[in-house]
């Protein structure tokens, strides 16, 4: 973050209930709780802690979709022009509720990074917990006047309703809290709504 800059902090909080056929819709996130640490080099971490219920269903794991690279609109002396944008995702770790690796896969799909967890040999059951942590860069927005995180935190490409959603970003040392300004968006993709 750019010294002595102010940081603004938008949050997309997203619970959409998608429920697709009658597989998904028996199975759902309770929690979906989600820390942001802020570097003073501009990078975060985030670690998502999922909460899920299978219920009776055997399945093997989750999926887990995140945008990396987005569509955005510059401004080239005084003309809008459309440019592709991409940040940097490396995953750290994805570990159960006893601190457990658990295996996974990731592949490029289109736009999004898209991450296969759990044990294609094993089935699972019942509530399970998650906890998948991964390294971001070149996602900070900088302005002449602040510093911006922007960031979907739950994401939109679940199958599943999510029960209770919640994000935490602790700030870095030498960050005045008062000179921040923040806003968290609830609800489908778009929504203006903050709950």
């Amino acid at each position: 973050m750019t010294p002595g800059a102010g940081l603004r902090v938008a949050c997309l909080l997203l619970a959409a209930a998608l429920g697709l056929g009658d597989d998904a819709s028996a199975i759902e996130i309770g929690r979906f709780d989600v820390s942001i640490l802020l570097g003073q080099d501009s990078t975060f971490v985030v670690t998502e802690t999922i909460e899920v219920d299978f219920g009776d269903l055997r399945k093997h794991g989750i999926f887990r979709t995140i945008p990396v690279d987005y569509q955005r609109t510059e401004t080239l002396a005084g003309v809008p022009v459309g440019t592709r944008y991409s940040i940097r995702l490396k995953l750290v770790d994805i570990k159960d509720g006893e601190e457990k690796p658990i295996p996974f896969t990731t592949s490029k799909e289109g736009p999004n990074l898209f991450i296969r967890i759990g044990d294609p040999n094993r089935t699972v059951t019942g509530r399970l917990t998650y906890a998948i942590t991964y390294r971001v860069q070149r996602a900070i927005n900088r302005f002449e006047t602040h510093d911006e995180l922007y960031w979907n935190v739950t994401g939109t490409e679940w199958d599943w309703p999510i029960q209770v959603a919640s994000v935490r970003v602790p700030l870095p040392p030498g960050v005045v809290a008062e000179r921040l300004t923040h806003k968290t968006f609830t609800g489908r993709w778009g929504s203006r709504t903050t709950n």
